[in-house]
């Protein structure tokens, strides 16, 4: 990830419904399209324009709550835009210096099918997802932190079925080249699969506290493989 001009061709912003706008980075790099939207976000934030109500900064998209009568999608598309081109690189400043949080993870529940799909043993799958620390990307839907897993880790398949159940604080999932570390109790409709599960506390994590945000980083430490 690094820092240069990015031309009108590596980004787009486009009008959804009558109050929102999506911003979506076309650098074609996962972690530098994420760097981007992730910094138009700081920016934004920054310039406390009166018209946007909400953001949302996901992998390579950031989504605009705007107020229609406080401005025009064609108006503030432009804004979105002068701030994609005028990057500078003290404003990538904000993913320099990430936090570390260490989380012991006794891993088990689905790790034993995962690990076999992917050719590997239970330990060897563990060893692989935490090589090293993962980087929070987003926050879900109920606040989790959504991890991408280490380069090393093979991608895992979501569940053919999703399933009912109720998700515990402190679970961890995967699917894909994704992990995600509950926060909340709730009931839903999955298709990750659980692989391992930690009784630390996590309200640091959350919405109080120091509250980690996407750039910090979070590392499994493996304390155990229930089989």
């Amino acid at each position: 990830m690094g820092y240069h001009r990015i031309a009108a061709s590596e980004y787009r912003c486009e009008p959804l419904g009558d109050s929102y706008l999506q911003l979506v980075s076309l650098a074609g790099d996962e972690d530098e399209d994420w760097l981007r939207v992730h910094t138009a976000y700081h920016r934004l934030q920054a310039m406390k324009l009166d018209s946007i109500i909400s953001m949302y900064a996901a992998y390579r998209n950031l989504l605009i709550e705007y107020d229609p009568e406080r401005a025009d999608a064609s108006t503030l598309a432009a804004v979105v835009g002068l701030v994609m081109s005028g990057l500078v690189e003290d404003d990538y400043a904000w993913a320099r210096s990430p936090r570390t949080y260490d989380i012991p993870v006794t891993y088990g529940w689905e790790v034993m099918d995962v690990a076999a799909e992917v050719g590997l043993s239970p330990e060897a799958f563990v060893e692989l997802h935490t090589s090293e620390p993962l980087r929070i990307r987003c926050r879900g839907t109920a606040g989790e932190p959504m991890l991408r897993n280490p380069a090393a880790c093979p991608s895992v398949k979501r569940r053919p079925s999703p399933v009912v159940r109720e998700s515990e604080v402190g679970e961890i999932k995967v699917a894909g080249v994704q992990s995600s570390l509950g926060l909340a109790m709730g009931m839903g409709t999955t298709g990750w699969r659980r692989i391992g599960q930690t009784a630390a506390d996590l309200t640091h994590l959350g919405a109080g506290g120091t509250e980690a945000n996407p750039g910090d980083l979070i590392r499994f430490i493996p304390i155990g493989i229930n089989a």
